[in-house]
């Protein structure tokens, strides 16, 4: 887990886009919705190096990191 989380440190989401409600005018109310995005791609992100850092020898294929909601 920690080469994983060290391996997409500095990563930049390129094509984050937010989808702001028009009546927004409070800047804390995005919050959530920043974050919700930000947590959706970090599992994509941290599966993307798998090969290189968490599972090099590739006997992991039966895992793999998810976002759950409760």
């Amino acid at each position: 887990m920690r080469e994983g989380v060290l391996a997409i440190e500095g990563s930049v989401i390129a094509d984050l886009t937010l989808p702001l409600p028009g009546d927004l005018k409070d800047l804390s109310k995005a919050a959530s919705l920043i974050s919700g995005i930000v947590e959706d791609r970090i599992p994509e992100m941290l599966n993307s190096v798998r090969s290189t850092t968490w599972d090099e020898g590739g006997t992991l294929g039966a895992f793999e990191f998810r976002r759950f909601t409760r």
